[in-house]
C-alpha cells in the first residue's frame, strides 16, 4: 500500500508539471522575457519592500509630509501616465519603454543620494516621467498572455517571481539593523543602491530580448493619438470601470504610505519580526494568488475579487486594533489572504479592453488611479496626525465595506467567456490545484 500511494502520489505530481508547464508553454515570448524580469525584481523586492516605506520619515518629514510628497509624486506622474498609451501607439511600445527607463535610474540615484526628504522631491518628478512607459509594458505584457489560460499565468508569474523571495524579508531586517537600525536612514540607502544596478542591468535586458509588436503608426500625431482615447468612453462597461478605478483609489490612497510608519514608529515593531512575518504571509500570498487564479478560472472573475475585498477590510480592521507585536500576526495574516482575488482582477481587467486600444486604456486608467491617490494621501495624512491611525484604518475598512464593494458587484460586469477551456480542467483535483504541490513552500 505505501508503495502504490507513493507511485500514485508521484503521477498526480508529473501530472501536475505537466499541467504547469501547459499553462506556461502557451503563452509568447515576452511573457518568458518578463517572468525572469520578474524573478530577478522579486529578489530586490522582497529585501527591501517591507522597509523602505520608513525612508522619507527617517529623513525628517512628518506624517502629514510624507502624505503631501505621496501626493506630489503621484500627481505629477498623472500627465505621463496619460500621454504614456498615446505615445506608446506612436513610436511603439518597446521603444517607448527605453526611451523611459533612464528616468527610472536616475530617480534611484538620487533618493539614494538624498540627505532631507525636500531632495525626494525633485527624485519623485524625475520618477513621475517615468510613468509614461508603464501603459505600454502594461500592454506588451498583457498580449503577452494566452486567452484562455490568462488569469493562471497571471497567478504563476507572480508564484514563481516569489518562491525564492520568500527567504529575503529577513536578509533584509539582517540589513537595517547591521547598519544603524530602521530609523538610520543610512541603513536603507544601500537598497536603492541595489535599484540603481537592477534597473540598469533591466535596461539592457529588455533592449536585447523584448520583443516589439510593431503595432504603432509613427504618421499619427500625439495630438490625434491623444484624440483617439476619446474613443474608449463610447464603452460603457469601460466608463464604468474608470468610476471604480476612481472610488477604489481613493480610498487606498488614504492610508497607502502611512501602515509602515505605523508599524515600525508608533508601536515599535522590531524589524526582524516583520522580516520574518513578511517572509511567511509572502508563501500564504502565493498560496492564496493560485488559489484565486484557479477559482477565477472555473467560475469566473468577480467572485474572488469580492472575497479579497472584505478579507482587505478585515486586515484593516486587524491592523486597527493591533497593538503590540504579537497581534501584528492576524494583521499579516488576512492581509496575505487578500491576494485570493488578485489574479481575477488582472485578468478582469485586461479582458475589458481589445487588444489595440490596450495600451491607451491603461493609460487612463492608471493616471486616474494616480490622481486619486495624489487626492488621498493628504486626507489619509491629516487623518492620522488629527485622530489616529487607528481611526484611518477603520474609515478605510468601512469605506471599502460600504461604498467600494457595493458599487463593483452591481456596476462592474463579469469577464469570463463561458465554455471555454480552463487550466482547472487540467488538474486531477478540483478543490486545491494539484500542481502546488510542486513549490511545497506556498503552503507555509
Amino acid at each position: 500500500m505505501p508503495a502504490e500511494g507513493t507511485a500514485v502520489q508521484s503521477k498526480d505530481r508529473r501530472g501536475g508539471l505537466r499541467a504547469l508547464l501547459d499553462i506556461v508553454g502557451r503563452q509568447s515570448r515576452n511573457f518568458h522575457v518578463m517572468l525572469r524580469w520578474h524573478v530577478a525584481g522579486g529578489l530586490i523586492g522582497g529585501l527591501a519592500g517591507s522597509y523602505l516605506g520608513m525612508y522619507p520619515y527617517d529623513l525628517g518629514a512628518s506624517v502629514a509630509e510624507v502624505g503631501y510628497l505621496t501626493s506630489v509624486n503621484a500627481l505629477s506622474a498623472c500627465v505621463p501616465a496619460l500621454i504614456g498609451g498615446a505615445l506608446a501607439q506612436k513610436y511603439g511600445r518597446k521603444r517607448l519603454v527605453l526611451y523611459i527607463w533612464p528616468f527610472y535610474i536616475a530617480f534611484y540615484v538620487l533618493t539614494a543620494t538624498a540627505t532631507s526628504w525636500l531632495y525626494l522631491i525633485p527624485a519623485y518628478l524625475v520618477y513621475s516621467v517615468a510613468y509614461a512607459g508603464d501603459p505600454a509594458l502594461g500592454a506588451l505584457y498583457a498580449d503577452s498572455l494566452d486567452e484562455e489560460t490568462r488569469a493562471e499565468a497571471v497567478s504563476l508569474d507572480s508564484t514563481l517571481s516569489g518562491i525564492l523571495a520568500l527567504t529575503m524579508p529577513p536578509i533584509g531586517a539582517f540589513i537595517v539593523e547591521y547598519l544603524g537600525g530602521i530609523r538610520n536612514p543610512d541603513s536603507l540607502r544601500i537598497f536603492y543602491g541595489f535599484y540603481v544596478v537592477f534597473h540598469v542591468l533591466t535596461m539592457v535586458y529588455f533592449w536585447r530580448w523584448l520583443q516589439d509588436d510593431e503595432r504603432y503608426e509613427e504618421k499619427e500625431s500625439v495630438r490625434e493619438a491623444l484624440g483617439s482615447i476619446n474613443g474608449l468612453f463610447t464603452e460603457g462597461k469601460v466608463r464604468r470601470y474608470l468610476a471604480f478605478t476612481i472610488i477604489s483609489s481613493l480610498s487606498a490612497g488614504l492610508s497607502a504610505p502611512f501602515v509602515t510608519i505605523y508599524i515600525f514608529s508608533e508601536v515599535g515593531v522590531h524589524p526582524t519580526f516583520v522580516g520574518l512575518m513578511a517572509a511567511v504571509s509572502t508563501g500564504i500570498t502565493y498560496l492564496a494568488l493560485n488559489l484565486g487564479a484557479w477559482w477565477s478560472d472555473r467560475t469566473g472573475r468577480k467572485a474572488p475579487i469580492a472575497v479579497g475585498y472584505v478579507l482587505s477590510a478585515s486586515a484593516l480592521v486587524a491592523l486597527a486594533f493591533a497593538d503590540t507585536t504579537t497581534t501584528f500576526f492576524t494583521y499579516y495574516i488576512l492581509a496575505a489572504l487578500t491576494a485570493i482575488g488578485s489574479a481575477a482582477s488582472s485578468a478582469l481587467v485586461l479582458e475589458y479592453v481589445p487588444s489595440d486600444l490596450r495600451s491607451r486604456y491603461l493609460g487612463i486608467n492608471e493616471a486616474l488611479m494616480l490622481l486619486c491617490i495624489a487626492a488621498g494621501t493628504p486626507v489619509g495624512g491629516l487623518i492620522y496626525a488629527s485622530l489616529g491611525a487607528k481611526a484611518l484604518f477603520t474609515v478605510q475598512a468601512a469605506l471599502q465595506c460600504f461604498l467600494v464593494l457595493p458599487y463593483f458587484l452591481l456596476a462592474i460586469p463579469e469577464t469570463r467567456r463561458h465554455g471555454v477551456r480552463t487550466p482547472a480542467r487540467l488538474l486531477r483535483h478540483p478543490r486545491i490545484p494539484s500542481w502546488l504541490t510542486l513549490h511545497p513552500k506556498t503552503h507555509h
